[in-house]
């Protein structure tokens, strides 16, 4: 008979957080005290180990249900404040707003989705993952502080070079911070950059170690040829007293303990979130992620500018047309400036052939050719000559909530028979290639099925990675 959760529990305590919280006070003593020892001289090596807790996963997939059962199982919950308001955007009509007020809405259901996500977290709190990308990403701060619910803030997709300062102040020293880093030059760079130059700057409470080599979502640069354990010394000779959690595509024991003996704790993502708890829907799990026929592969297709780790399930590229419609109810989801596109790649990419269009339409016009054109017949003649690139961005904020409310859409039985595997942006780490051939995933007739999370970490607990053939 396998081992139960209480089992491991008494077997690898250091997973686990010793007891359920019933106050903000009582939660933050055991951080200052039990986790991070800020203040404390000794390496970061004789610090407490920092229990087992998942990769912040956006938009909504580590949701509340699935924070609140990560509580539940003794471990820590890192829930995503990448446009947590997406049910409310999703929703709306932005017919005839411009780019300023479809920027407002989108900060206004965030704040919104917080305050609810903060009310169902209650005392226990949680902590956060946010993306530095993100347009709104320091109003969606300010509600996170402002809710007081959120004690630890996991910061990537970008250098938090304001955490440093904005954690120092008085208000804000019962929370922490932790940068996700890549590379041992980053932290480097980071401390000297953003502590050492600036006084009174408070360091990072940790670092969390993203190998960009195996990694899911967007991506960092991880140096090959590199040990994580040879990593993990160079983080540490730049910063001695700061501890690392390592996320970055594990999913069993051996890979879990080896993350704890190299460093102070250890995330998992691709695994739990093929949960029933998470915000994926289950046929998304079962006829995308479970498919070998998918592989997971790198490219350069976010917007974003970051390259991303994610099933190659043949999602299509926009037409002309879904181009200018992405750009006439862009929220500003990965830039500051609604005004200003560049940041966004496929907006940009979209301008710059919309302009080579109308210049052509308009020579057109002088010499009488190509009379009745659209400009997605320009569009495809401009392509197909080599004229242009084809524009291979997809509008992440569209796609991701797609992929969000295909599990309400599940529950409501809608959209069943013409269901298409292809149509949904999944990203993943390199390990799904492994997990997914796991036993846990079929049942008896060897059909696909969804394990509940506390099965899978009582997988991830109990078997080590299969070897290689």
């Amino acid at each position: 008979m396998p081992p139960s959760l209480q089992d491991l529990q008494g077997l690898h305590p250091q997973l686990f957080v010793p007891k359920q919280f019933g106050s903000a006070k009582e939660r933050r003593q055991w951080l200052k005290d039990g986790v991070f020892q800020e203040g404390s001289q000794k390496h970061a090596r004789e610090k407490p180990k920092i229990p087992l807790m998942n990769g912040g996963m956006g938009v909504d997939i580590s949701c509340a249900e699935f924070i609140l059962k990560m509580r539940e199982l003794g471990l820590i919950g890192v829930w995503s404040a990448a446009v947590p308001g997406w049910k409310e955007i999703l929703e709306k009509s932005f017919k005839g707003m411009g780019p300023t007020e479809r920027q407002q809405f989108h900060v206004e259901s965030d704040e919104r989705a917080i305050a609810a996500a903060a009310d169902s977290f209650g005392e226990g709190g949680a902590w956060v993952n946010v993306m530095r990308k993100i347009g709104n990403y320091k109003k969606n701060v300010q509600a996170l502080l402002k809710s007081d619910r959120f004690d630890v803030f996991i910061v990537g997709a970008g250098l938090a070079e304001d955490f440093p300062e904005l954690m120092a102040r008085p208000e804000n020293r019962d929370k922490y911070y932790i940068p996700i880093i890549s590379d041992p030059r980053v932290a480097r760079i980071y401390h000297k950059a953003y502590v050492e130059r600036r006084p009174g700057s408070r360091p990072p409470s940790a670092w969390y170690f993203e190998d960009a080599r195996v990694a899911g979502g967007h991506l960092g640069t991880t140096k090959e040829g590199m040990s994580t354990a040879e990593i993990c010394d160079g983080i540490w000779k730049a910063t001695p007293n700061i501890p690392i959690i390592m996320g970055g595509s594990r999913g069993y024991l051996d890979q879990i303990m080896e993350a704890y003996d190299q460093a102070n704790g250890c995330a998992l993502s691709t695994r739990l979130a093929l949960s029933k708890q998470s915000g994926f829907s289950r046929r998304l799990i079962k006829k995308v992620f479970l498919n070998p026929d998918f592989p997971v592969v790198i490219n350069d297709r976010s917007p974003t500018g970051y390259p991303a780790s994610g099933v190659d399930n043949g999602l299509p590229m926009l037409t002309l047309a879904q181009q200018r419609a992405a750009l006439m109810e862009c929220i500003s989801c990965v830039k500051d400036d609604p005004m200003k596109p560049d940041d966004c790649h496929l907006l940009e990419g979209y301008r710059k052939t919309d302009a080579r269009i109308r210049a052509m339409q308009k020579e057109d016009e002088t010499n009488g050719q190509r009379a009745g054109w659209t400009h997605e017949d320009y569009y495809r003649f401009l392509v197909d000559t080599g004229d242009i690139e084809p524009n291979q961005n997809y509008c992440i904020q569209k796609e991701l909530l797609r992929t969000r409310n295909d599990k309400e859409m599940e529950a409501r039985g809608e959209d069943e028979e013409g269901w298409d595997p292809h149509s949904y942006l999944a990203f993943s780490g390199k390990q799904l290639e492994t997990i997914r051939h796991d036993a846990i995933f079929r049942d008896e007739q060897g059909k696909p099925r969804v394990p509940d999370l506390e099965e899978q970490v009582v997988f991830a607990l109990t078997h080590n990675a299969p070897q290689a053939a």
